[in-house]
């Protein structure tokens, strides 16, 4: 601050002053004073602000104000009792990061009441907000009291107040308040009534509309009975919900409540390097202590929507290596003991979650993103998160899976969706990084079994039929222990093939060969991953076609590519090979999930250029329809259309196809006696209301 260089103070005999051009001044902001300094009630002193800062005034009234003052302030009998009377105006004032909006204000101090009388109104966009009157004591206590009138204030203005907690505040205010206490411990009662009022909770990414009245007393902010609604209108109704405070510090929150399909989740990743994704649950809530250390609990059992991605990082890799594979674990950028990759930045907040996860929900394990190694899942069980004060993150439970798909990957180029089989187990006992897999899944294919016949011992045999055609054969894997490193167990199964026909003894010797010659195992599986066709004894170990190796890239790129246009849908094309057969005639496979996940239709089969082969039947392929008939999905209806293959039918070029439907019933249950409940209960409703209804009749005779 700088004083200017033409002030004049004039000192007279009779104890006046005369002050003129007086200035000081720092950068834009001016303080300016002229005029008389006496005890006489006719002189005047006249003193301006202009683009004063009013983050200077913070020591006194403890607000994170932000924006310029100009003001106008006239003092008489500035020697005697003087009277001060003033006006001040902000165009742009802030509390934090807030727009408060336009302030104008008149003010008048009386030494006989030593009283600071104030009369205002906050505006935004030239429309009144807030309009303010009372007074402020100036004495040694320092109290105040002024009446606030609300209309159409913005609830944004809270948000300051709940930094990291919620973010995003929209709606409007109306009511009335009283601030009374001293400046630096006020005291706030009344009633206000919020509409179209939004928010996001920033741990959650959720984004939650209400509309409610909200209690405001000396200690507490009251929303009880509130209901909050997500981007579904699907409710919450919080039975309790009050912020405790202490002159609005040290906050304390207190919230219980229930919700049914509600969104509770909607993150990505970079809000959560542990887990993200989608969460529509139904279950209970409570919420309490201060905001450095909060708790949430949280019992919920989770409904159709739900997609949650774990994402623990490049863990298990597939190394191809002459003609054979072995199984090498990779370097952990960071270690499962390390603390670094367990951490994650909850600001003070601590979870407790118990979830029951059912088939609604789906789920990914993200072993290594780069590479597209991912286990997808469908299916059930009880689950327990934790974080800690430290951040440290817990999981406890088994998952049962119902359905799902293993990527299994190698040198970033070829890749294979395994199926995994129904009623494999992941198990976690506390660190997410040490889940315990018991996964079987399967690469199924349809492919030749003459490669298992040697040529110069049968060849008459090769040129039969039934050994040209393609027969169904799946590629197993078994992973066993730790989920980022588990034991690997292959193994082929020739699904279905003339068991009676001359070429069964081939098939026979070749199964027990591969039970006890890994080697043999290994490059069989080898073969049927990359080359889709088995290895003849004296086939050239190590040969790979670069077609198949660029044919299964692009297949995996095209098919990620088309599902995500939509993502209720979901692509695969097979171009394996890029050679004439393949690009005339491919697999597609699609499948589309409507109403809100509750019917889903799927196709599989392959398309092909040759008119002759075009027909309905082929062009359809094999489809499913199944659809939820009950919300909870306990209730199914499935509908099916199969292109049988055949020996005989497919020699004699004809159509063979099946179709059918079903209805199915799914009950879960942790005892047998618990299947029987119901009805007991039914049973004892019933004979209870056929008690009730002799009892009627029998007073009605009477």
């Amino acid at each position: 601050w700088e004083l200017g260089k033409d002030i004049k103070l004039h000192i007279y005999p009779n104890q006046n002053m005369m002050l003129e051009q007086f200035l000081v001044q720092a950068e834009k902001q001016r303080i300016t004073a002229s005029g008389s300094i006496s005890g006489k009630p006719e002189d005047q002193l006249r003193v301006a602000f202009s683009q004063l800062e009013s983050s200077i005034f913070k020591p006194f009234t403890g607000a994170d104000l932000h924006g310029t003052l100009d003001a106008n302030i006239q003092i008489t009998s500035v020697l005697n009792k003087p009277v001060i009377q003033g006006t001040i105006e902000a165009d742009s004032m802030y509390l934090g990061k807030v727009l408060i909006g336009e302030l104008k204000a008149t003010s008048e101090f009386l030494p006989t009441t030593n009283r600071l009388n104030i009369e205002g109104t906050v505006s935004r966009d030239k429309t009144v907000m807030v309009r303010a009157n009372g007074y402020v004591d100036l004495g040694l206590a320092s109290n105040m009291n002024i009446n606030l009138q609300l209309d159409n204030a913005r609830l944004q203005l809270l948000e300051p107040f709940l930094e990291g907690l919620a973010s995003e505040m929209k709606g409007w205010v109306r009511g009335k308040v009283i601030l009374s206490g001293l400046l630096k411990a006020p005291k706030m009662k009344g009633k206000l009534f919020v509409s179209s009022g939004s928010f996001k909770v920033n741990l959650l990414q959720t984004v939650y509309t209400f509309s409610d009245s909200v209690k405001l007393t000396e200690k507490v902010i009251d929303v009880s009975g509130a209901r909050l609604f997500d981007n579904e209108k699907n409710q919450a109704t919080l039975t309790t919900a009050k912020l405790y405070h202490s002159f609005f510090e040290d906050f304390y929150l207190d919230v219980k409540g229930s919700y049914r399909k509600f969104k509770v989740l909607n993150t990505t990743l970079n809000d959560n390097n542990l887990y993200y994704g989608n969460a529509i649950v139904t279950g209970t809530i409570d919420m309490y202590g201060p905001f450095n250390d909060l708790m949430l609990k949280a019992n919920a059992r989770t409904n159709a929507g739900t997609k949650i991605y774990l994402p623990f990082g490049e863990a298990q890799t597939v190394r191809v290596t002459e003609a054979y594979i072995s199984f090498k674990k990779k370097e952990l950028a960071n270690t499962p003991g390390s603390d670094t990759i367990r951490k994650v930045a909850v600001s003070g907040i601590r979870l407790d979650f118990n979830i029951e996860v059912t088939d609604e929900a789906y789920g990914e394990i993200i072993l290594d993103k780069t590479t597209g190694d991912i286990i997808k899942v469908v299916g059930s069980g009880k689950m327990k998160m934790t974080f800690d004060s430290k951040g440290d993150f817990s999981l406890l439970g088994e998952y049962l899976i119902k359905s799902g798909q293993y990527t299994f990957t190698s040198f970033n180029v070829f890749n294979k969706n395994f199926d995994i089989n129904p009623g494999s187990t992941i198990v976690w006992s506390g660190d997410p990084l040490d889940g315990q897999a018991d996964i079987v899944a399967r690469y199924g294919l349809n492919t030749s079994l003459s490669p298992l016949i040697p040529a110069l011992s049968n060849e008459a045999l090769l040129q039969k039929p039934e050994v040209r055609r393609r027969y169904p054969v799946d590629v197993r894997m078994q992973l066993r222990g730790a989920l980022l490193s588990p034991t690997i167990t292959l193994g082929i199964d020739i699904i279905d093939y003339p068991k009676n026909s001359e070429m069964a003894t081939y098939v026979t010797n070749f199964q027990t060969r591969i039970l006890t010659d890994e080697q043999e195992l290994n490059r069989q599986v080898f073969s049927l991953l990359v080359l889709r066709s088995f290895m003849a004894d004296n086939a050239v170990q190590g040969s790979i076609q670069p077609g198949n190796s660029l044919g299964e890239m692009l297949s995996n790129q095209l098919s990620n590519w088309l599902s995500t246009v939509d993502e209720n849908l979901e692509v695969s094309v097979d171009l394996t090979g890029l050679n004439q057969n393949s690009v005339n005639s491919f697999n597609v496979r699609f499948s589309y999930t409507l109403l809100k996940g509750r019917l889903r239709i799927t196709r599989d089969g392959a398309i092909s250029n040759n008119q002759n082969q075009n027909t309905a039947s082929a062009i359809a392929g094999d489809w499913t329809i199944e659809y939820m008939l009950t919300s909870d999905g306990k209730f199914r209806a499935k509908m099916f259309h199969r292109n049988n293959l055949n020996v005989i039918t497919t020699a004699l070029n004809a159509n063979n196809t099946s179709q059918g439907a079903s209805i199915m019933h799914t009950q879960s249950f942790n005892r047998l006696s618990e299947l029987f409940e119901k009805r007991r209960k039914r049973k004892a409703k019933k004979e209870a209301k056929s008690q009730a209804a002799g009892v009627l009749n029998q007073e009605e005779r009477q």
